[in-house]
């Protein structure tokens, strides 16, 4: 649709908005270019489990989507947009976990394909069923939380942080893009900080997670590329160090 078919209002409303997402990403820039040079390579990542899972038909249905979500949400932090940010890492993080539990559910994804509405059915909630113990019950993340003294440490974990971004998704009051003295969007030191944290976790959770449930498949890839996948989105020491345990354990099985 061409700009000129939008009423004089809704001109001036994008004029505005693109006025101050410029302003927001020179910001953005100016205070974090080498945090968003760092961060801007994890989502590239997602194209090694593309080639690796590529006789997958679930995991290429879904990295594409992954991929976008994980970009977008740099693209949006760095305009200012922290609710939409934070939004998008909430639909990688579910499209993971559906594309996991898919994946050794054939039926259940056919259903999914063709729109077919299958929570409550499994669950009330999630595909996977209720809380998280389809993925508790994963041989290799019970290998995996055998390192930490909570034997659930995986999972707790992702639900804390699929609860917590969760919220800007049906907009508690603490999600708000706008106030009351402006919608339009602005750079803000903290709620880059608190978007970066997620950002970093989320993607965290997600590769420890793709590299148990796919461990077959992720130990005949080139040794230089997992060590830096590691390297680059496994930033926690614990996780980083546990994770490199057990994919000892594993190698070693």
């Amino acid at each position: 649709m061409r700009l000129t078919k939008f009423s004089p209002e809704m001109r001036e409303f994008y004029k505005t908005f693109e006025k101050w997402s410029d302003k927001s990403w020179s910001a953005t820039l100016s205070a974090h270019e080498k945090e968003i040079q760092y961060l801007s390579k994890k989502p590239p990542f997602f194209d090694f489990w593309t080639n690796t899972l590529s006789d997958n038909p679930v995991a290429l249905h879904f990295f594409p989507e992954i991929f976008f979500d994980s970009y977008m949400s740099i693209q949006f932090a760095s305009m200012g947009l922290y609710k939409y940010a934070i939004m998008c890492l909430r639909s990688e993080l579910e499209s993971t976990l559906k594309m996991i539990y898919f994946s050794d559910h054939p039926v259940e994804f056919k259903w999914w394909v063709n729109g077919i509405e299958i929570d409550g059915i499994t669950s009330k909630k999630h595909v996977w069923g209720d809380g998280y113990v389809y993925f508790q019950n994963l041989d290799n993340i019970k290998l995996f939380n055998s390192k930490f003294n909570d034997k659930n440490q995986l999972i707790n974990n992702i639900k804390t942080i699929y609860s917590t971004i969760s919220k800007y998704v049906h907009t508690s009051a603490k999600s708000f893009q706008t106030s009351q003295s402006s919608i339009t969007p602005k750079y803000d030191i903290e709620d880059f900080n608190g978007w970066k944290l997620k950002f970093d976790t989320t993607q965290e959770y997600i590769h420890v997670l793709l590299i148990l449930i796919y461990f077959e498949k992720f130990k005949l890839t080139d040794s230089k590329d997992r060590d830096e996948l590691i390297k680059i989105c496994v930033n926690d020491s614990n996780y980083n160090s546990n994770l490199k345990k057990t994919i000892n354990d594993l190698a070693n099985v």
